[in-house]
């Protein structure tokens, strides 16, 4: 699921991340630009959002992967991501 308009809050991937404080051209226009709208600031992993978990099919072994996505799913944010795995979930993504 992809996201169009205004993003309210962002999530980044972990790679997402890194490429951006190491590698910003590795990184999608749009990931880019919003980059630049945003400030960076910390997200704690909170176990309300551990609930989507059992529900999330299993597409993606990754656990940290997949918590990012109940993360994303509970806080109605949006993740930045590339990874086309994560892709196959239904959560509002940006890249």
């Amino acid at each position: 699921m992809s996201t169009s308009g205004h993003c309210a809050g962002l999530l980044l991937d972990t790679c997402t991340f890194l490429w951006m404080v190491r590698t910003p051209g590795d990184l999608s226009a749009p990931a880019r630009e919003e980059r630049q709208r945003h400030g960076i600031l910390p997200l704690a992993l909170e176990e309300e959002a551990l609930r989507h978990l059992p529900k999330l099919p299993d597409h993606h072994r990754d656990p940290f992967d997949r918590m990012l996505i109940c993360q994303a799913i509970e806080g109605g944010l949006v993740l930045v991501t590339p990874d086309p795995e994560i892709h196959r979930y239904p959560v509002r993504l940006l890249w």
